[in-house]
C-alpha cells in the first residue's frame, strides 16, 4: 500500500511539473483500485477520473487523452454535473453504449470555480425531487445513428451523490483549480423499463473556468 501511495504521489508531481498552468485541467492520471482493477482508486488529487459499476459492466473515464471527463454548469438554482466516458459492454437498446451520466441537483448559482468549496462535505438524495432535478444516462448508437447521442431520463428509486472533499489547489501561491472528489450510487429505471444499478461510483476532478460554465 505504501509503495502504491509513493508511486501515485510521484506520478502526480511529475505530471504537474511537466505541464504549464493551461495543461493542468487536461491531465488524466489513472491509478487502479487495489480491490478492482477495472475502477480507478478513490483519490482526492484532481486526477480527472471517475468510475462506477453499472449492472454487469463498468462505466469509466477514458484512461488516456487530454479532454476533461467532467463539466459543471451552474444555473440560477441548480448545478449540472456531466460525466463523459465509455462502458465496456453494450447496455440498453441494440448497439447502444453508455457514454454519459448527468446529475442535475439543486444548488445556488456560483460565478467562479472557487465557490465550489461550498459543496465540500455535502450529500444529495438523488431520489428526492426537493434536492435533485434529474438524473440522466446518455447512450450512443454509432452503427445506426451516426454518432448521435440519446439522453434518457431515469426514475431514481434510491441513490446518493456525496462531495467528500472539495478544496482549492494552489501552485506558486496562486489558485489554479478546485479539486472536486466524491462518491455516488444510483438505483433506478429508464422509460423503456430497463433497470440500472450504478454502484461503487467515485470521481476526482480538477475544475476551473475551462470546465465550469
Amino acid at each position: 500500500m505504501m509503495k502504491k501511495l509513493i508511486f501515485a504521489l510521484a506520478f502526480a508531481a511529475t505530471a504537474l511539473s511537466a505541464c504549464d498552468d493551461d495543461d493542468i485541467i487536461d491531465e488524466t492520471i489513472w491509478v487502479s483500485d487495489s480491490n478492482n482493477r477495472h475502477l480507478p482508486a478513490y483519490t482526492e488529487w484532481g486526477y480527472n477520473t471517475f468510475g462506477a459499476r453499472v449492472n454487469d459492466g463498468y462505466f469509466i473515464s477514458r484512461r488516456y487523452g487530454y479532454s476533461s471527463p467532467c463539466r459543471f454548469t451552474s444555473g440560477n438554482d441548480n448545478m449540472l454535473m456531466e460525466m463523459t466516458g465509455y462502458d465496456d459492454i453494450h447496455y440498453g437498446l441494440k448497439d447502444d453504449r453508455m457514454v454519459g451520466l448527468n446529475i442535475d441537483f439543486k444548488f445556488q448559482h456560483i460565478a467562479q470555480y472557487k465557490e465550489l468549496i461550498e459543496l465540500n462535505g455535502k450529500s444529495f438524495d438523488l431520489s428526492d425531487n426537493g434536492q435533485v432535478n434529474a438524473v440522466e444516462l446518455v447512450f450512443n448508437s454509432w452503427q445506426e445513428r451516426g454518432d448521435e447521442d440519446v439522453t434518457c431520463r431515469m426514475t431514481v428509486e434510491r441513490g446518493t451523490l456525496t462531495f467528500s472533499k472539495v478544496m482549492l489547489l494552489r501552485i506558486d501561491e496562486e489558485d489554479e483549480e478546485a479539486i472536486v472528489a466524491g462518491t455516488f450510487e444510483i438505483y433506478g429505471t429508464l422509460d423503456n423499463g430497463k433497470k440500472y444499478h450504478i454502484t461503487k461510483g467515485r470521481f476526482d476532478f480538477g475544475v476551473n473556468e475551462r470546465n465550469l460554465f
